[in-house]
């Protein structure tokens, strides 16, 4: 489940390593993430900062923990 936010937690990376907001959306079971900035992705992260409120929570409503994933 993803809930509404004013801004984004979630950030993309292309190749070059620089971080830019993302927007978010769930699609079925799918989180989708885009960035107008970042055409190649290469890297995500969620909650990369300091005493954040969560967005993204499991079916039973518990948060998902902060992550940073390079991308195939």
């Amino acid at each position: 489940l993803l809930k509404e936010s004013p801004s984004s937690l979630f950030e993309l990376a292309g190749p070059e390593g620089t971080f830019h907001t993302a927007k978010s959306r769930i699609n079925a079971n799918t989180l989708i993430l885009s960035s107008v900035q970042v055409s190649e992705p290469a890297a995500v992260r969620y909650a990369w900062k300091d005493a954040v409120e969560g967005v993204l929570f499991n079916e039973q409503g518990l948060p998902a923990p902060s992550f940073h994933k390079e991308l195939d």
